[in-house]
């Protein structure tokens, strides 16, 4: 397992990690973490603002971590029971600043000396990351700024008129690396992937500022592929859900295309609120979407028990519903396990 953790004492830096796996033990949780090991460090900027994240993107050859405009005022951090302030209240979003992209290599840990940015943004979750000639292709659920953590302080959640709408949508970088990254004309688009209009140019400061392509109309969070098979390759379909957000697909699960942007829906109820899908292939599989869609839905009405809906993820239509009782709460990640 890889993840990624702040270290906050001096020097302060990000740091990729890695857990391995171990079995036969009863604590073998514990005993894995023992063993986690730091594969690579990336300096902290400002020790005083470090910046917040959720995710990061991985490739056969490369992890991504993105500097987001958003940072952790760790004064406010350390004295916040103090103060009475909550964890959003330490957070700050810069207003202008680009969003710094590091590229490390994922065999030794070091650090792209090349320096990528792109306009502000922010984002909760990647949805895959792969490698193409000499590119990195990074696909996520991306914000334009941070109003969508606001939506979900209570006073919003319990006024019915109350509109979830900022939305996300799929955004698509293209990172040149090698040779791509070479050009001796500043204007020159380094990006030459065949149907991609996702952009990267040279800046006079030496960086490579990199511009989306967009990939799905609004409205989609809590993406999931067929990860077995396609995480870290060149895919063609994710899965996600918009149960609480207000518009074309709120109450919904969806699977979008990346190729085409098209979007399938199934749609429940005004009181059903679906929560992350989990795409499970079928054995021996032949194509990417050959499978089912699991998830969990939230139905509000008093006397509706919640159920698990099963899709089919080829032609997204239903195969079942399996009631649950009422649980009343959406959840935001999930897992399927084979066998418990």
């Amino acid at each position: 397992m890889y993840n990624i953790g702040t270290r906050f004492i001096p020097p302060a830096s990000y740091n990729i990690f890695k857990v391995p796996p171990v079995k036969g033990a009863a604590e073998g949780g514990a005993v894995a973490w023992k063993q986690a090991t730091i594969i690579a460090s990336i300096p902290i900027d400002s020790f005083w603002h470090p910046k917040y994240y959720h995710s990061f993107a991985m490739t056969e050859n490369y992890f991504v971590f993105i500097e987001q405009p958003l940072s952790i005022n760790v004064a406010k951090l350390a004295f916040r029971k103090f103060q009475g302030l909550s964890l959003v209240d330490c957070l700050q979003w810069e207003d202008g600043v680009n969003c710094k992209i590091h590229v490390i290599g994922r065999q030794d840990g070091t650090v792209l000396c090349t320096a990528y940015r792109c306009l502000p943004m922010f984002c909760f979750h990647h949805i895959n990351a792969y490698e193409e000639q000499s590119y990195i292709v990074m696909d996520m659920c991306c914000y334009d700024n941070v109003d969508i953590i606001d939506s979900f302080y209570f006073k919003n959640i319990l006024d019915e008129h109350y509109k979830m709408d900022k939305l996300a949508e799929a955004r698509r970088l293209v990172l040149p690396i090698g040779i791509a990254a070479v050009s001796k004309v500043s204007c020159d688009n380094l990006v030459v992937l065949e149907d991609s209009s996702a952009t990267a140019f040279h800046e006079t400061d030496g960086t490579i500022m990199c511009h989306w392509q967009v990939l799905s109309p609004k409205g989609i969070e809590l993406p999931r592929i067929n990860y077995l098979k396609y995480n870290g390759k060149k895919y063609k379909y994710f899965y996600a859900a918009s149960g609480t957000m207000y518009g074309e697909f709120s109450n919904s699960v969806l699977k979008i295309n990346v190729d085409t942007s098209e979007v399938t829906q199934w749609r429940g109820s005004c009181n059903q609120y679906p929560t992350e899908p989990v795409f499970i292939p079928t054995p021996d599989a032949e194509c990417e979407d050959d499978g089912v869609v699991l998830s969990l839905v939230c139905n509000v009405a008093s006397s509706s028990p919640d159920f698990l809906l099963v899709l089919d993820a080829k032609t997204f239509t239903e195969i079942g519903q399996a009631e649950i009782g009422q649980i009343r709460t959406t959840a935001l990640h999930g897992i399927f396990l084979p066998s418990v």
